[in-house]
């Protein structure tokens, strides 16, 4: 059975605890990289997967999930479970929040930067 497959699988079936969620979703965010990687995407393609990571990620934390579930797992331990959403804090270097102009929920890290 292939990741996709596996994916779909756990997807049509009900996820009843937050663990099976935080796993489904860092699957599906490895999932979704990898295709990216292999995917030329340009423009508003790119920022609409960028929007739809950003806003998936402040859904789980709103849920509840912490920041530790969310990173990558079995073997992953410190690589972010989405890597696609651009990361510069300090002090918001220039265009840095270009991607993210359009989002409807500006991660908080970002919501001081000029």
């Amino acid at each position: 059975m292939s990741e996709q497959d596996a994916l779909l699988h756990l997807m049509q079936n009900e996820v009843e605890t937050m663990e099976e969620q935080a796993e489904l979703l860092q699957r599906l965010a490895v999932t979704m990289t990898e295709m990216l990687k292999s995917a030329h995407l340009r423009g508003h393609e790119l920022e609409a997967l960028n929007r739809y990571l950003v806003n998936l990620h402040d859904s789980m934390l709103n849920q509840g999930v912490s920041t530790k579930v969310l990173l990558g797992r079995h073997g992953r331990t410190g690589q972010a479970a989405f890597p696609a959403s651009p990361r510069v804090p300090s002090g918001c270097e220039s265009n840095a929040g270009a991607l993210l102009s359009s989002t409807t929920t500006m991660p908080k890290r970002w919501e001081n930067c000029d």
